[in-house]
Formats: structure tokens, C-alpha cells, sequence
């Protein structure tokens, strides 16, 4: 099978099976997202931007562009970040040196960090609320090699907002403890 058809087989199989949600209007949900890394390789292969092609065909997703966006909610200024990198020895350390590293006028409000395939919450450093936002993905053979630990799940975030700032902050994880062994042989030729 060609990469181009790979591509196709992916946008086609997301489009499906991406859940959707109702939200507590119930009205449809929406999903903000980002092309992270994966996606921008098949991208540069292949022409296909994956996550605006679905947002074409899903009015519940809004891809905000590649690596990184700001998405502003009631004044509150939501960053979605895809770094560059590998992981640390201590989770919360490049998540700490990425928060330290805004100057004050870009500090977001709420940082959700991926990539690093880590769950964890950091309910306040610098005024910021950051998020490692964890993965679905199985582990690789070579995260296997580099010894690296894959968190596999999502979060449920609550924040209450006053006058531009976050008043409150809830998060919960849900754990997802059966990865599809090899679903990343899908992104490889």
C-alpha cells in the first residue's frame, strides 16, 4: 500500500470513529486540537494535512495548526503545545522549564502540554495551570529502547473563570489500560 493511501485510510478512519460528545447544554461538543510531530511527518510525505482534512468533514473538531496554538476562551488563554524534545528523568521537569520559559505577556492561563506521552497536572506554577496530556498510543520499540514510560488515558478538566482568570481548577484522569499492541505500526510505511 502506497503512504499517500495510508494517509487517506488514517483521515477516513478518524473521521469515523473520533468520539463525539454533548456538552452540558447538550449540544454537540467541540474538540480543539494540533498536529503534533506524527502528523506533521506524514504531512511532508504526503501533502496530507490529517487534522485539517477531518476538520473539514467534522464540524465537532477545530484543528488551531501546527505544534502550538492559543485557543482563547472568555479571556482565558488556553496554550496547546506540541513540543520538541525527549522526556526527562522527572515528569514535571520540562514542563517546568517550558512555564518558566514564558515571558510575561505570553504566559497562558492554562498550558496542556503533548508529546511526551505523561499524565500529569500541575495546578499552579508562575500563575499558570499545566497539563501533560497523556497518549493513547501503544508503546513503540522505540520508546522500549530509550526505557520510556507511556501514559495511556485522558482527561476531564474543569476550570471556573472570574474577570480573565481561573478561580478553580479540577482535573480527572481516566485510565485506558489496553493499548491496541503495534496501532503505531499504522504511521510507519
Amino acid at each position: 500500500m502506497h503512504i499517500h493511501d495510508k494517509a487517506d485510510e488514517l483521515e477516513d478512519f478518524v473521521v469515523r470513529n473520533y468520539p463525539r460528545f454533548k456538552n452540558r447544554s447538550g449540544k454537540l461538543g467541540t474538540t480543539y486540537g494540533i498536529a503534533g510531530y506524527h502528523d506533521l511527518d506524514l504531512y511532508v510525505k504526503t501533502g496530507n494535512d490529517l487534522l485539517k482534512s477531518v476538520a473539514t468533514k467534522r464540524e465537532d473538531y477545530q484543528c488551531l495548526g501546527h505544534a502550538s496554538a492559543i485557543l482563547n476562551i472568555h479571556g482565558i488563554k488556553i496554550q496547546l503545545l506540541h513540543p520538541a524534545g525527549g522526556s526527562s528523568y522527572a515528569f514535571s521537569y520540562k514542563i517546568q522549564k517550558i512555564v518558566e520559559g514564558f515571558s510575561s505577556e505570553n504566559k497562558p492561563h492554562m498550558l496542556v502540554v503533548g508529546h511526551f506521552h505523561k499524565a500529569e497536572m500541575m495546578p499552579i506554577l508562575r500563575n499558570i495551570f499545566a497539563i501533560q496530556a497523556a497518549c493513547f498510543i501503544a508503546q513503540t520499540p522505540f520508546a522500549i529502547r530509550k526505557g520510556l514510560t507511556f501514559h495511556y488515558g485522558g482527561w476531564i478538566i474543569e476550570i471556573s473563570m472570574d474577570k480573565g482568570s481561573i478561580t478553580r481548577r479540577k482535573g480527572e484522569f481516566v485510565p485506558f489500560y489496553h493499548p491496541i499492541v503495534d496501532d503505531w505500526r499504522s504511521y510507519v510505511k
